[in-house]
């Protein structure tokens, strides 16, 4: 199984997706489901990456940046786009602390609705979480001084 996900600025997911292991990244069912009710920017890795994703994306309001494949042409980018581009490890961030810390990855589920009441919870404790991954480099509490 494959987990999708779309987290904001603060680290905090917005929506997420599951599809079996042999489903594209660039699927556009994926896509779609993934971004319903979205606007703005979304920031993804190659995987996502393909022309006719684009379009439909941008008709929703949503503009995806990704770095570009060796075979493409180069895009003009914005400043802000290029510095939200290098933030794009938070996601990793966030996959790294659901394993590591919530226990993701797990290979001894018995049945299927015991493998998604893990996820779920999984998904719900990493919600409580105080201390999630940002693309913002110091905390509020050093901001406030403390």
């Amino acid at each position: 199984m494959k987990l999708h996900l779309i987290i904001n600025m603060y680290g905090e997911i917005v929506s997420f997706y599951l599809t079996p292991g042999n489903i594209h990244d660039a699927n556009e069912k994926v896509i779609d489901k993934l971004t319903t009710g979205l606007t703005g920017k979304l920031v993804g890795d190659r995987g996502y990456l393909s022309t006719k994703n684009f379009k439909n994306l941008w008709n929703k309001g949503i503009k995806l940046i990704t770095k570009i494949r060796k075979n493409m042409k180069n895009k003009l980018m914005d400043f802000e786009e290029k510095m939200l581009l290098r933030k794009r490890a938070v996601i990793e961030s966030v996959f790294s602390k659901l394993k590591e810390s919530y226990h993701l990855e797990h290979s001894r589920h018995r049945s299927k609705d015991n493998f998604l009441g893990h996820l779920l919870a999984t998904l719900c404790a990493y919600k409580f979480d105080s201390r999630k991954p940002s693309i913002y480099a110091c905390p509020v509490a050093q901001i406030n001084g403390f």
